[in-house]
């Protein structure tokens, strides 16, 4: 016995309204992301200068 589905699940469903303008931008979540992404890039970048330094200071590198 085949079963046919019935004329309303068949429809298809509106579709959704489109996005307003303002609804462009990045949330808390994303911000607080990115400025930590910076944070921890600053940070390996001040500590890669200071055992740069280190390193040249100390003689062990002299180049």
């Amino acid at each position: 016995m085949p079963v046919t589905p019935s004329p309303a699940a068949a429809s298809v469903a509106p579709a959704a309204p489109a996005k307003a303008a303002s609804d462009d931008y990045m949330d808390q979540a994303s911000f607080k992301e990115l400025f930590q992404m910076v944070g921890a890039m600053l940070f390996v970048a001040l500590l890669s200068a200071a055992g740069w330094h280190a390193a040249h200071y100390s003689g062990a590198w002299p180049y």
